[in-house]
């Protein structure tokens, strides 16, 4: 699933490479979960952890 290692943008778990349990393209970007419950988590409230994804990446 994901090639890099990445962070859960619901719980904040450091997932390594190939450990997401599940993913969702969201406005053009993917974001990857370490379980379909975060993943639930993230559609409930897209905008704000997709915001909060973004600044800690920027």
């Amino acid at each position: 699933m994901n090639s890099k290692p990445t962070t859960d943008p619901v719980c904040g778990m450091k997932l390594g490479e190939g450990a997401a349990k599940d993913f969702l393209l969201y406005e053009g970007r993917e974001y990857y979960f370490c379980s379909v419950g975060c993943r639930a988590e993230f559609e409930r409230h897209p905008e704000d952890y997709a915001e909060r994804a973004q600044s800690k990446t920027e």
